[in-house]
């Protein structure tokens, strides 16, 4: 990995502000990556089988876990493991189409939010950019550390058992299909 230069500044996309490492393209990655694999009509890939389909699920997971460690790296808080070790599970789930995913309430935040931040919900709440979601994570009237309370249309927590000693999972809702060329970004050079 490499830090940003000033050239590769010059060619980033804006979403990518704040990225500190930038790597080398994958093998590859000018025909794996050259057209989304998830349809825009369906939110989805068409044949798990598909060699481009499985290069940029591994994209996003890989967008995925820089984005969670970068983001608890900004704050020097929380817990990028437990997300960032399933980060492939939730990029195919993702990928497949699904919408409605069972998350863990508290380890889990970061990666959740890096994955809204991926598929741009969280430009709703002004959140346009890597900077902009390092500045805004664990804030108060911003990404709160644990996934306690509901973020409306993204969020639903569940109610646990009062027998039991676990906290409850959060069914979080991508949602929409995964910003194909945001993906597919991630792993160029240049973002």
């Amino acid at each position: 990995m490499n830090a940003m230069t000033q050239t590769q500044t010059q060619i980033t996309p804006a979403f990518c502000e704040g990225i500190q490492y930038f790597a080398e393209a994958w093998p590859g990655f000018e025909g794996q990556a050259a057209q989304p694999a998830v349809s825009a009509g369906t939110g989805a890939i068409a044949d798990p089988a598909d060699p481009v389909a499985a290069y940029q699920t591994l994209l996003m997971a890989d967008a995925l876990r820089y984005l969670t460690l970068q983001v608890c790296g900004s704050k020097a808080s929380g817990h990028p493991g437990g997300f960032a070790s399933s980060a492939e599970a939730y990029a195919s789930l993702v990928m497949l189409g699904h919408t409605n995913i069972v998350t863990e309430v508290g380890h889990h935040a970061p990666g959740f939010y890096s994955a809204m931040f991926l598929d741009t919900s969280l430009e709703e709440m002004g959140i346009r950019t890597v900077s902009d979601m390092m500045a805004r994570f664990r804030e108060k009237h911003g990404l709160l550390g644990h996934l306690s309370g509901a973020i409306p249309g993204l969020l639903a927590p569940s109610a646990r058992a009062s027998t039991s000693p676990w906290p409850a999972p959060c069914c979080i809702r991508a949602s929409c299909s995964p910003s194909p060329s945001a993906t597919a970004a991630w792993a160029s050079p240049t973002c």
